[in-house]
């Protein structure tokens, strides 16, 4: 999958000015020609990163998060179009998630496991 980054720069040299990634991705969505070329183009890479992984795991749940839950969103059906031609036909559906995290609940998920470690009974300091 393009980075934000790729996204950023390639809208912004498509359009002539400096664009942030959110910018592109706004601008895709209101149909603006050259910056929805370049978020369907990402999105299509993030639709067939996903069917590869959903093939190769067999699940079925995918939750998709970062920058990538903004694109996925931006360039729905670009994502959906490249999923449904990559996915094994013979696979379960696929249920698609996109939550929006703030960077709260990221360190929410390395803070619960750092206090699972320590107080996991093989874990104890003292005994």
């Amino acid at each position: 999958m393009p980075s934000d980054e790729a996204v950023a720069t390639r809208t912004s040299v498509a359009l002539r000015r400096t664009l942030t990634y959110d910018e592109a991705l706004d601008l895709a969505a209101q149909g603006q020609p050259a910056a929805k070329a370049i978020v369907d183009q990402a999105a299509r890479a993030l639709g067939r990163l996903i069917a590869a992984v959903a093939n190769l795991t067999t699940c079925y749940r995918i939750m998709i998060t970062g920058e990538g839950a903004r694109l996925a969103e931006a360039a729905d059906n670009a994502m959906k179009q490249q999923i449904a031609a990559d996915r094994d036909p013979a696979a379960a559906p696929l249920h698609l998630q996109t939550p929006h995290l703030s960077a709260d609940d990221w360190a929410q998920g390395p803070a619960v496991l750092a206090i699972q470690t320590l107080v996991s009974p093989s874990n104890r300091l003292v005994d």
